[in-house]
């Protein structure tokens, strides 16, 4: 009888096993109702985006598809929002050669942001990828800074909001926020 219970025990653990129980990996994707509309049902899935930058953390940043600058400006300035600001608009006047940007940076105070490897968009305006997570505070008052900085230039500049999951508690908060458009993806 000890046997067979035993013999049950362990099917049943290889079984939760195979089906993905114990993987340590991203959290499984499951479906959250969005806050708006309980009938809609929003499914979170990771943005391609996240594996073909190969993000690792946040927040990071990707200028013109070509550049990538990770972190916030370093909390020891004391005007660390100003400072923030204007390495964005230093790396986009690199990136873009645009005198919108350009007009402005300052090439002495900037944090240098690396290639990526990638070429850039083609698009008529710049482009930044924020890859924020919902629970990184770093991301959220980097994300004030640049919503400011496309309403200061809606025709020179768009910002794509990417949810990347960093912690457990992401992927409930991600399905939230692409579902009621906090994010892009």
């Amino acid at each position: 009888m000890i046997a067979a219970v035993a013999i049950v025990i362990v099917l049943a653990l290889m079984g939760y096993y195979a089906i993905g129980g114990f993987k340590t990996s991203k959290p499984a994707v499951t479906a959250t109702p969005t806050p708006q509309a309980s009938a809609t049902v929003h499914i979170y899935n990771e943005s391609s985006l996240v594996s073909e930058y190969s993000i690792g953390g946040t927040p990071i940043l990707v200028f013109g598809c070509s550049m990538q600058r990770e972190g916030l400006a370093s909390s020891l300035y004391a005007n660390r929002d100003a400072v923030e600001r204007q390495d964005i608009i230093n790396a986009l006047c690199s990136e873009t050669g645009k005198s919108a940007f350009c007009a402005i940076a300052n090439t002495e105070q900037a944090v240098p942001a690396t290639q990526t490897g990638k070429a850039s968009c083609d698009n008529e305006k710049a482009v930044i990828y924020a890859f924020h997570s919902p629970s990184c505070a770093a991301s959220e008052t980097q994300r004030v800074i640049l919503d400011k900085l496309a309403a200061d230039y809606p025709n020179y500049l768009e910002v794509r909001y990417i949810c990347t999951l960093t912690t457990q508690s992401d992927l409930a908060l991600c399905n939230q926020a692409v579902g009621s458009g906090l994010y892009d993806e």
